[in-house]
């Protein structure tokens, strides 16, 4: 039996560690969340709670790639669309969700980005 060792998810919730160069204006206007992990095949869901009249996340990169841009998460929950992206089974994944202050959107099903166990 295959055993596979836990991986913790890893939240961070003031700078994201992508190249300064692309985000600086982000990181100074936005909390971000970060989480690592590996392409399993399968998309991750994000709850994105509304914000007066906006929505809370306003920017998602993968792999250090714009996938969502600025103005475009205008909805309660969206999918990261990993199948979209030349990725292979396990290789390595980087997400980041910039957000407004004073909100936080919910990743829904992080453990995707997991090998599942075998049995």
């Amino acid at each position: 039996m295959d055993k596979i060792i836990p991986v913790l998810l890893l939240l961070i919730l003031v700078s994201c560690s992508t190249s300064k160069k692309i985000t600086a204006h982000l990181d100074a206007k936005f909390y971000c969340i970060e989480i690592k992990g590996s392409y399993q095949d399968r998309n991750l869901y994000v709850q994105n709670p509304q914000l007066n009249d906006d929505y809370c996340a306003v920017v998602v990169y993968v792999n250090n790639k714009e996938l969502y841009a600025l103005g475009t998460l205008k909805f309660g929950a969206f999918e990261v669309d990993l199948g979209s992206l030349d990725l292979e089974m396990d290789d390595p994944l980087k997400i980041q969700i910039y957000h407004h202050k004073g909100c936080k959107p919910k990743v829904l099903n992080p453990e995707i980005l997991y090998p599942r166990m075998k049995n």
